[in-house]
């Protein structure tokens, strides 16, 4: 259970990275290029996307590592 907030705290930023990279970033593109008048062009080219499924495994191996604590916390309270 001490490893608790550092498993806690790589979830939370694997999500925030994720939302801004597939919600945040996309949106503010959209309004640079809306007020730019077609100027400014911006897009997530196939690198973000590997990025993302990068990111999406390292948040299964965190839950992984959550569902591990948690787990080995409760075998152990029955002692």
């Amino acid at each position: 259970m001490r490893y608790l907030p550092i498993v806690l705290l790589g979830i939370g930023i694997s999500l925030y990275v994720l939302l801004f990279l597939l919600v945040t970033y996309p949106a503010t593109c959209a309004n640079f290029e809306r007020l730019s008048g077609g100027l400014y062009t911006c897009g997530l080219g196939p690198g973000a996307y590997l990025l993302a499924f990068g990111i999406g495994l390292a948040l299964f191996v965190w839950l992984y590592l959550l569902y591990s604590a948690l787990m080995s916390s409760l075998e152990y309270s029955w002692e």
